[in-house]
């Protein structure tokens, strides 16, 4: 039994050396490094936070009630390091938080549209939980 806990030990080290070091660490010479350029690098986490990291549970994994899911990019302090300190930097870091911007405006956009689209179902009556009513206000008939 004592090598799975050393296997998830194991597994914890190497995630973390990946973060910290990038996941190219032990590249030769020759060997093409990863690029915080790559399309598989999250862009938004380089300049500040990315949107899927907002609902992650108490072990950092993507929670399950998390409306966006996991980043499909990769989220690692190696990229932003890399990041930083190339000379283009601050150029495209405006230009990467402007798209977070955008895309937090689109969330919160879709978030008051269903909280909208709840509010009227609950101003005409449509049933719903108790707990649902007495949050909105006892607007509706409770189930």
């Amino acid at each position: 039994s004592l090598v799975p806990a050393a296997s998830c030990e194991m597994d914890a080290t190497r995630a973390l050396l990946d973060s910290l070091m990038g996941t190219d660490r032990d590249a030769g010479k020759n060997a093409k490094k990863k690029s915080w350029r790559d399309d598989d690098v999250c862009k938004h986490y380089l300049v500040w936070e990315c949107p899927h990291d907002f609902f992650l549970d108490q072990a950092g994994r993507p929670a399950a009630t998390s409306p966006l899911g996991p980043c499909k990019r990769q989220h690692l302090d190696a990229m932003k390091d890399r990041f930083e300190r190339d000379k283009e930097a601050p150029k495209l870091r405006r230009r990467y938080l402007s798209a977070l911007l955008g895309e937090l405006r689109r969330l919160v956009a879709d978030v008051d549209a269903r909280l909208q689209h709840d509010k009227n179902r609950l101003r005409t009556g449509t049933s719903c939980s108790k707990e649902t009513a007495d949050a909105v206000g006892g607007g509706a008939v409770a189930r």
